[in-house]
């Protein structure tokens, strides 16, 4: 990750509070001894949560946190968004061998999808 990110003075984060839930932004973070080692920003849309930015900090992925971070987010999901049948971690195609396995063992298979306006 680059050094400057993590220098970086995070600003708060002024999303207006969703009026309804088939349509938000959450944010999600594993936190270890209160400071943050995962974090996500995701997308909800109708049915769909996307898992737009994802970090895991590289000192902690033997504790699996970016795992702990997707299974904590499908789960809050699951409570806070029941219109959501589609959990969608970005391109499959374009990743290397190694991420698509890493996709593979949460159970995101690849598939394209057409949308519709």
């Amino acid at each position: 990750m680059d050094e400057s990110f993590l220098e970086h003075e995070p600003t708060k984060i002024s999303d207006p509070v969703s009026l309804k839930n088939s349509h938000d932004y959450p944010y999600f973070a594993v936190l270890k001894n209160g400071r943050v080692v995962a974090y996500a920003g995701c997308l909800v849309a109708g049915d769909m949560l996307l898992l737009a930015t994802m970090y895991g900090h590289a000192l902690h992925h033997s504790n699996a946190v970016v795992p702990l971070l997707i299974t904590g987010i499908a789960e809050y999901t699951y409570s806070h968004y029941p219109k959501v049948k589609y959990y969608v971690y970005d391109t499959y195609y374009g990743a290397r061998k190694d991420m698509r396995r890493f996709k593979k063992k949460f159970g995101f298979k690849p598939c394209v999808v057409n949308w519709i306006f």
